[in-house]
């Protein structure tokens, strides 16, 4: 991110004061032509926001300067990383109790934009195809600024949630033909938050993203529950919501369910209560293992569990298949179908075994991570297929979610969350 001038600095500060004020929906994007004509920039209006967040609290008097000099210096004799990562990260530990409180209080003071209940239809029409949605690696919250990736990506809170928009529109229109014989299976298969494993400084803080991801999947799940008779949301953990005050701070082998993806699936649960027609299931294992008429499914994120290896250079065939084949010794069944997430890569293929393997994209895109290694290219991508009682993996679809960036309309279907929470 380029220096910006005093001047700019306190342009940015006195608009965000104007988008605070009770009476105001103004949002960065409305002031993004005056910015750039005046400063000659050529910024994108998530550029405004995260320089605001960065300047919120700016002083350039002499007192304050010295002061945080100081401060800088004596952070520098001290092992900084651990006591910044133990301080933000106690902090935010919460018990199951507490969150829940939290979460309560939390749709007190901002409600949830929901869409209206269905009329259930309570026919006896037997139930012969499953629309699946696979939904994992949406990293709510990493916040990518498109100056530092050359304009190849975007995400803030406004992508996020149109892209996420555009892909529930592909569920609630898929075959509509067939409705009457068809119900919904989401799985959300971990990583939707960017979580605190990497820099603090690179995403929204963890309640923040906890507050967009609520408000993305409330209004989504919603929005296709008017257009299925029954909703099945079936959740997985993943590494990116992992808490990092534990002593084990990689690959976590022990209650991965203990993390900030429990916490969402929890609030999401509560908030949906009053739907009849969904159901939110959430295992206690770091996996979910479940039947689809007729066919078992294993959906795990990846990053434990099961290894697929790196699908962007090469796909191992032989090593999943064995490692199916020790999941199906173990549960004492056949694995049909396999689902993972985790490498960003999405894939559709069949093994020798029979199981067919179907690996997730990413939904966020191209990262200043990515970019470092030498991935430039962004082409955020959801899978979604249809199952019946003769095919487990049918007509599947990568539905490609770059074109949802600038569609206004989507924010209909699900309103971003602009500010804190």
């Amino acid at each position: 991110m380029a220096n910006r001038t005093d001047d700019e600095i306190q342009w940015i500060i006195s608009k965000a004061q104007e988008m605070n004020a009770p009476s105001s929906s103004v949002e960065w994007l409305d002031h993004l032509d005056e910015y750039n004509g005046t400063f000659k920039r050529n910024v994108q209006a998530t550029s405004l926001a995260r320089i605001f967040r960065k300047y919120k609290n700016y002083n350039a008097s002499d007192d304050f300067v010295v002061d945080k000099l100081k401060q800088h210096r004596n952070m520098q004799t001290r092992n900084s990383k651990i006591v910044k990562e133990n301080r933000i990260i106690l902090d935010t530990e919460l018990t199951r109790d507490t969150f829940l409180q939290t979460f309560e209080d939390l749709l007190k003071k901002s409600p949830i934009r929901y869409h209206p209940k269905t009329t259930l239809n309570r026919s006896k029409t037997k139930i012969d195809r499953i629309v699946v949605g696979h939904i994992s690696d949406t990293h709510i919250g990493v916040d990518i600024d498109p100056e530092e990736l050359g304009g190849v990506n975007c995400y803030s809170y406004i992508e996020e949630a149109r892209r996420h928009a555009f892909f529930f529109k592909q569920l609630a229109e898929y075959k509509v033909q067939y409705r009457k014989q068809t119900e919904l299976v989401i799985f959300l298969n971990g990583d939707l938050v960017q979580g605190v494993i990497h820099d603090q400084e690179d995403a929204a803080e963890m309640t923040t993203q906890f507050a967009r991801a609520l408000n993305i999947y409330v209004q989504g799940i919603t929005y296709v529950a008017q257009f299925y008779n029954k909703v099945r949301v079936v959740c997985t953990t993943g590494n990116h919501g992992r808490f990092m005050h534990k002593s084990n701070k990689g690959r976590v082998v022990s209650k991965k369910w203990d993390g900030f993806h429990t916490m969402l699936y929890i609030g999401i649960r509560a908030a949906l209560r009053g739907y009849k027609n969904v159901s939110i299931e959430i295992p206690v294992t770091p996996y979910a293992s479940v039947d689809i008429l007729g066919h078992h499914f294993f959906v795990v994120h990846g990053d434990t569990v099961l290894s697929v290896g790196n699908v962007s250079k090469s796909i191992n065939m032989s090593s999943i298949a064995a490692q199916v084949n020790d999941i199906n010794s173990a549960l004492d069944r056949k694995v049909r179908v396999l689902l993972v997430g985790h490498v960003h890569k999405a894939t559709y293929q069949t093994l020798d075994n029979g199981t067919d393997l179907v690996i997730n994209g990413c939904l966020s895109g191209t990262d200043p991570f990515a970019q470092s290694i030498g991935i430039l290219h962004n082409h955020p991508i959801q899978q979604m297929f249809e199952c019946t009682r003769e095919h487990a993996v049918g007509d599947i679809r990568f539905v490609r979610l770059k074109q949802a960036d600038k569609d206004k309309k989507l924010d209909k279907i699900i309103k971003p969350l602009y500010g804190k929470f």
